[in-house]
């Protein structure tokens, strides 16, 4: 302290014994302060004064304006003004105001003021300082996070709502309220009894809460999910004296979470599904090598056998069992997507009509079928044929699903915009783009399917049927794949189902038709490569039925081999695809490699698609698909033929 503020000191305090008042103002955490009122000048100021702002004490008590030039500015009118009021009559005051430290800090205080008069005149005024800097950040940050949970309440999906012991309601407020069409109004001043007569299971959760409970839950209401914090606040002696709750409106990540689960289950039917299809892909080529023999070796049976034999009969029977089983190998073919579609323009509802009576009998007699077909229709890039299996099969599964009682069967035909997420929902639609699709929906008024079987509808040999073979919605898919569709079914237990198919819209130029000459011929040498002995003898035998002269091989080295050392009497070769060591693909590009124009029959028990996939760019010049019979064989060699004549004269006669 200066001398003169430790003169003042003496001279107002009185002394006491053992006390050392100097000292225990020193102490003080606060500035302990004595001046005139008007214009405010201090006469004793605590050495507290230095910590607060950084100057000295004497600054304070020789410099008039010390005071006035250390307010902070957008307080320094008001301050000067109190202190004005202090020098008429005022009583003190206790005002809240800033100052500017010698470091430039901002420091809050709070000035108590008393004043001390003399008959009604002011003498002098006397008060203390206080640092509330810690205090005002504390407040700042206080009213900054009620700030954010205001906003919070305002503006995220959220209800806050307080009850209190009784069960009322004191407050509720949150943007959440508009998403279920409520008001904070609807709330406030009622009890829980009163509230959610059509949700008892979230006045049960109030009643819960008010009886000492604390808990989270989640309710849905209104079409919204919630999530329910409820905290019960307790009071003296274990009551409960209210209760806070915060709602959270979580609809879209319900939504987002059970798409995901969804998705997942879209992603293991895919995949299952690719692995049924290269299952059934290779069952199928292993049995038509077998059908192949079969059918073969019938054929040249009956032409051993007199015609008035009794073994002819057994022959045709044979025949016909062999091809009704190639039928059921087509079948797997078309759902691992092995059948190519010849695609076409077509009017999916000309197609229906046109198959309107056959339809009507493949149904229940008790059952109705009802037609809504879209007129005009843009066509669709298809093959008529498998469409129309399409159609067949999802009406035959439609009628199977009435259970032979009466019932309503709609045929609908019309065209939608799909979004990613129509796509999404629909099995094969996981690639196909945006836009505008051409759709048909065949729906049933029958029992309806649970999840469980939705799930498996599209597997083979899956039916809930007992006499079904289970490869009729199996082969629908096949084709869609073909088609570049997708396939979505809707259905619940007791409600019927819709299967509803998208095909994309398109043009197809037809290619223009050509004329072929007449080049068959006899005394042409082919040279037959098979690996399976059986399907090697049967069609050898098919060969030298045409005419021809015949070279086998048993596999893909000893082809090559026998077509080095002859290749200029080789008219043509008939290969197959699928062979141990060099297969039929390699094959096949070592001879167009030597000789690029010999006309080449490929065969397989796979598809014409899955052959076409594994040659790439060496295409043959027929293919053939097993089980084939002595004409299938003759037409292939007669295609190849005339095609190698046309390439050696483009113009023609």
């Amino acid at each position: 302290m200066s001398q003169t503020n430790s003169e003042h000191l003496r001279a107002a305090v009185p002394t006491s014994p053992g006390v050392d008042y100097q000292d225990l103002l020193e102490t003080l955490d606060c500035v302990v302060w004595e001046g005139d009122p008007d214009p405010l000048r201090f006469r004793f100021v605590s050495g507290a004064a230095e910590r607060l702002l950084g100057f000295p004490v004497r600054s304070w008590l020789e410099q008039p304006a010390f005071f006035p030039e250390r307010l902070h500015p957008e307080d320094r009118d008001r301050v000067l003004v109190a202190c004005q009021r202090l020098n008429t009559g005022g009583q003190g005051h206790q005002l809240e105001y800033r100052l500017v430290a010698k470091d430039g800090r901002i420091v809050w205080v709070r000035d108590i003021v008393r004043v001390i008069s003399q008959r009604g005149h002011p003498l002098s005024c006397r008060g203390v300082i206080l640092d509330i800097t810690e205090l005002k950040h504390a407040e700042e940050a206080l009213a900054l996070a009620q700030n954010h949970l205001l906003s919070l309440v305002t503006n995220a999906p959220v209800v806050l709502f307080t009850l209190d012991g009784r069960g009322v309601v004191t407050r509720c407020e949150g943007r959440g309220l508009e998403t279920i069409d409520l008001k904070p109004s609807d709330f406030i001043g009622r009890a829980a009894s009163e509230l959610f007569p059509d949700a008892p299971e979230i006045r049960e959760n109030l009643f819960r809460a008010l009886r000492g409970e604390s808990f989270t839950d989640t309710v849905t209401y209104r079409g919204r999910v919630f999530e329910t914090r409820y905290s019960s606040v307790p009071g003296r002696r274990g009551a409960v004296e209210g209760v806070l709750g915060v709602a959270t409106d979580v609809t879209e990540r319900v939504r987002a979470e059970e798409e995901q689960i969804r998705l997942e289950a879209q992603l293991r039917q895919a995949q299952k599904l690719e692995s049924l299809g290269v299952l059934a892909g290779g069952i199928a080529h292993d049995f038509n090598n077998l059908l192949m023999t079969i059918l073969g070796s019938t054929h040249l049976a009956a032409k051993a056998v007199a015609p008035d034999s009794g073994a002819q009969e057994h022959l045709k029977r044979i025949r016909g069992a062999a091809r009704r089983a190639a039928d059921l190998t087509g079948l797997l073919l078309a759902f691992a997507g092995h059948v190519p579609p010849t695609l076409e323009p077509v009017n999916l509802s000309e197609l229906i009509r046109r198959m309107t009576e056959l339809l009507t009998l493949s149904v229940s007699k008790k059952a109705t079928l009802q037609w809504d077909l879209a007129e005009p229709l843009v066509r669709v890039e298809g093959d008529p044929s498998q469409l129309s299996q399409v159609v067949l099969n999802l009406v035959t599964n439609a009628s199977e699903a009435l259970g032979g009682g009466s019932g309503t069967i709609v045929v609908r035909t019309g065209e939608k915009d799909c979004t990613r997420g129509d796509l999404l929902r629909s099995c094969l639609g996981d690639n196909l783009p945006e836009g505008r699709y051409v759709f048909l929906d065949v729906s049933d008024t029958g029992a309806g399917m649970d999840e469980a079987t939705q799930s498996r509808i599209f597997d083979p040999f899956f039916s809930t049927k007992f006499a079904g073979r289970g490869l009729g919605l199996a082969t629908v898919l096949g084709i869609l794949r073909g088609h570049k569709g997708a396939i979505r079914v809707e259905s619940n237990l007791g409600c019927g189902s819709t299967f509803r198919v998208l095909l994309p819209q398109g043009k197809v130029e037809r290619a223009a038709p050509h004329t072929t000459r007449e080049c068959w011929g006899s005394s042409r040498r082919v040279l037959l490569v098979d690996d399976d002995p059986d399907v090697r003898e049967v069609a050898e035998r098919m060969l030298r039925d045409l005419g021809f002269d015949v070279t086998t091989a048993a596999d893909g080295r000893e082809a090559l081999e026998e077509f080095r050392a002859s290749s200029d009497t080789i008219s043509a070769v008939v290969l197959d695809m699928t062979m141990p060591g060099l297969g039929g693909e390699e094959v096949l590009a070592a001879i167009h490699h030597a000789r690029p124009d010999i006309p080449v029959v490929l065969m397989s028990g796979f598809s014409r698609r899955y052959a076409a996939a594994r040659i790439g760019s060496e295409a043959p010049s027929a293919f053939l698909q097993k089980p084939f019979e002595p004409q299938d064989l003759a037409a292939a060699l007669r295609s190849a033929l005339e095609q190698r004549s046309r390439n050696a004269d483009p113009e023609g006669d």
